[in-house]
């Protein structure tokens, strides 16, 4: 994603790039995690709304989950912008088998994570971390 943004124009300065997870749910929350604390570290109120503008980019095969795991972790405080691209190489019979798969794996979670608070990450990562079909990091 980091090539691809670079690629597209976007100073790498402006990039957050995590790499403590390898999953949606792990990357959003360390990314929240992480601008959480520059937030903090800023004085200036209008510094701290820049770091509350964030772009997320992603594949389009992800982007609705994405979209829905973003607004719960990270909440209103934040204006979140989608980006979604058609991976290379990606033929419709493995998206299929890609969605399908995480509708199995989160089909016991969904009804309880469609009622979790938006922005509460900490809740939201516990419920993840109960799934049967989740590693979260």
């Amino acid at each position: 994603m980091k090539a691809y943004a670079l690629g597209r124009g976007v100073p790498e300065r402006q990039l957050l790039i995590e790499d403590k997870s390898c999953t949606t749910v792990g990357n959003l929350y360390y990314a929240k995690l992480e601008l959480e604390r520059l937030v903090s570290t800023t004085t200036r109120e209008f510094e701290k709304e820049k770091l509350r503008r964030i772009i997320i980019g992603t594949d389009d095969i992800h982007l609705l989950k994405v979209y829905f795991f973003a607004t719960k972790i990270f909440g209103s405080d934040y204006r979140i912008y989608f980006y979604g691209f058609w991976p290379r190489g990606l033929n419709t019979h493995r998206m299929d088998g890609i969605i399908k798969q995480d509708l199995g794996d989160f089909q016991e979670l969904w009804p309880k994570l469609w009622q979790s608070p938006d922005g509460d990450h900490e809740a939201f990562v516990r419920m993840f971390k109960q799934a049967k079909a989740y590693k979260f990091v």
